[in-house]
């Protein structure tokens, strides 16, 4: 079952749980990290953005309430096993149910981590979000989207450029004799 959209995602009985992904530094300056996170109403979510609206662009939609800042984490929650939701009681059980979560879609901007656009226990929700977020989230220059297990990267868009090693020997070496043909020659220092 594949669930782009927010209708989608309400039909099968998912929860909608947001926080402030603002971190502690702005620039140079350090901060104090804003703690704010929250559960959101999905079916209010849905009156707001429309049942076609897809879920991977959620978080550029939305915006912290105590801080202000657009850098907002979403994780949708899919139902239980057995059908029932379960209900957290506090932030501690919602930290621990996004640790649980072992699959994350993350945007990368610049070499550091903009947003996690999605997070689930079930690989082929994470997939999906994954597939989702390639065609819909804007990249700018330098920009990836990863699809992680943990901490290992399984599939990243665009996909990267094979590393030297990659590379059979004699095209790697054609390429070094290519770079080293397009150097400036260097002047010989004269010695008096």
């Amino acid at each position: 079952m594949s669930v782009e959209t927010l209708g989608e995602a309400l039909r099968a009985g998912w929860r909608l749980q947001v926080r402030c992904a603002l971190g502690k530094r702005d620039g140079l300056k350090s901060i104090r990290e804003c703690q704010r996170e929250a559960e959101l109403d999905l079916a209010s979510v849905v009156w707001t953005r429309g049942p076609n609206f897809p879920i991977a662009r959620m978080s550029e939609r939305l915006m912290c309430p105590a801080c202000g800042s657009r850098r907002v984490a979403v994780v949708f929650v899919p139902p239980a096993p057995g059908g029932e939701t379960a209900v957290s009681s506090g932030a501690a059980d919602r930290r621990s149910q996004l640790a649980a979560m072992q699959y994350t879609v993350e945007h990368w901007s610049k070499g550091a981590l903009h947003r996690l656009l999605a997070a689930s226990p079930n690989p082929e929700i994470a997939r999906a979000a994954f597939a989702c977020a390639k065609s819909e989230v804007r990249l700018e220059e330098g920009d990836t989207i990863e699809l992680k297990q943990v901490m290992r990267v399984l599939d990243q868009h665009p996909p990267r450029e094979p590393y030297a090693r990659d590379i059979p020997i004699e095209e790697a070496k054609a390429q070094w004799d290519r770079t080293r043909a397009g150097l400036p020659k260097g002047r010989k220092r004269v010695w008096k």
